[in-house]
């Protein structure tokens, strides 16, 4: 054994003999190495900008994608395609406390007051320069505002000397007796199914509008299927000028009859909520020889956000006009 183990020493020392006489590589040292007194690379706020580049592209993206599947109506420029309409000008909106003030206790609201007067403005020029006799204000769905505008064009229209009957020609779901609190028991129902005549459901108001409330819905036959027209021929022989609060034209054919007799029919649609292709086939139920044009106001405008779109008239709420 100790032969073995000295055998094999004497074998790696001439191993290692043999590599000590190999000629060395050479080296050259480009930089000595150092030790870093601070962190290199890149530090945390280059990482915190990039994730902020990146959200905003992503979002920018998605509002991009959102806008354009979105199909609600937000200016005239994207109805201006359908026939028969008429532009009368962009409502905006008004805050839940000024909502609740657009009726006898009114509080000055300038931009809504002023649309209004457009509004107004439109329905004469529509009529050979001469206020219709008779308005029926209806929209596609519910809850686009008809009944605010019809309500605010009876007070300006009243304002202004005018005689104006306003009926709230919802026959379902009428709410505007809320706003008069007329104390009337019978209404429209009442008089189109025979249980009451047209001096018992006409409310006289201190402001100048005469008011006819909806009444109590009652499925019952209408004795008067005419009554509708009486009514109309009624206020336009005391010089009034009447002013239909109706149902939305996609759920009752009573909406589809007024728009037929009446001389203006103003549809409202209501900013980022109504489709174009609820509009276009609303127009198409109220299609007739007589609405040959059909009046159409855009309703709960966001003036700041309106302003940001490049339609025209995202004027009418430019900065210099909001300050006016």
């Amino acid at each position: 054994q100790r032969g073995l183990a000295g055998t094999v020493g004497a074998d790696q020392r001439r191993d290692l003999a043999a590599k000590a006489m190999l000629p060395g590589a050479e080296l050259e040292v480009l930089t000595p190495a150092t030790v870093p007194l601070t962190s290199t690379g890149r530090g945390r706020l280059s990482y915190l900008v990039g994730a902020l580049l990146a959200a905003i592209s992503a979002a920018v993206t998605a509002a991009f994608v959102i806008e354009m599947w979105d199909r609600t109506v937000r200016s005239f420029d994207q109805i201006a395609g359908m026939a028969r309409t008429l532009p009368a000008g962009l409502i905006p909106r008004l805050a839940r406390s000024e909502n609740s003030k657009t009726m006898f206790a009114h509080m000055p609201v300038p931009m809504f007051d002023e649309a209004i007067r457009t509004v107004v403005l439109s329905l004469k020029q529509s009529n050979g320069g001469k206020s219709p006799s008779s308005i029926v204000v209806t929209s596609a769905h519910s809850g686009d505002g008809k009944s605010l505008v019809a309500r605010s064009l009876a007070m300006e229209l009243a304002a202004a000397a005018i005689p104006v009957l306003l009926v709230d020609g919802d026959l379902r779901r009428g709410k505007l007796d809320a706003f008069f609190r007329s104390g009337v028991m019978c209404g429209l129902n009442e008089f189109l199914n025979g249980q009451a005549d047209f001096r018992d459901i006409v409310y006289h108001h201190p402001s100048g509008i005469d008011f006819i409330p909806s009444g109590k819905f009652s499925l019952q036959r209408r004795v008067r299927p005419n009554g509708l027209a009486e009514i109309i021929e009624m206020a336009v022989a005391a010089g009034q000028i009447v002013i239909f609060d109706s149902a939305p034209v996609l759920a009752s054919a009573d909406t589809v009859l007024l728009t037929s007799l009446a001389e203006r029919t103003l549809a409202i649609v209501r900013w980022g909520k109504t489709s174009r292709r609820a509009v276009e086939f609303s127009l198409q139920q109220m299609k007739s020889s007589r609405n040959s044009e059909i009046i159409v106001a855009i309703n709960n405008v966001n003036p700041e956000t309106h302003a940001l779109y490049n339609f025209s008239d995202s004027e009418l709420f430019s900065k210099s006009l909001m300050k006016y």
